[in-house]
């Protein structure tokens, strides 16, 4: 999996586009290959931090404990599965 850092700038190149919708979820979307990842609203959150420029796993994952009152190993799990769905989604090779 790339560090957070290298997903903080894909996701800020001009192939990707995110939107939070008006009930905190939201998507991401490939504009080159036209493929869309959406996200319940924890992981639109997470991105949305990301994007700002978190990009360390301790102040994500404190930043989820405040915000969704988790416990330390709840944050820590999703924020992992999260990043997972994210790399894969971000590096996906594109189609031909």
């Amino acid at each position: 999996m790339r560090p957070i850092e290298a997903l903080s700038a894909l996701l800020g190149s001009a192939r990707y586009r995110h939107k939070t919708l008006a009930d905190g979820s939201g998507v991401v979307v490939d504009t080159a290959d036209m493929r869309v990842l959406s996200l319940n609203r924890t992981g639109m959150f997470v991105l949305d931090q990301i994007a700002g420029g978190a990009t360390r796993r301790a102040l994500l994952e404190q930043r989820l404990i405040e915000t969704f009152e988790v416990d330390r190993d709840t944050a820590r799990r999703d924020l992992e599965e999260l990043l997972r769905d994210l790399d894969r989604h971000l590096t996906a090779p594109s189609r031909p």
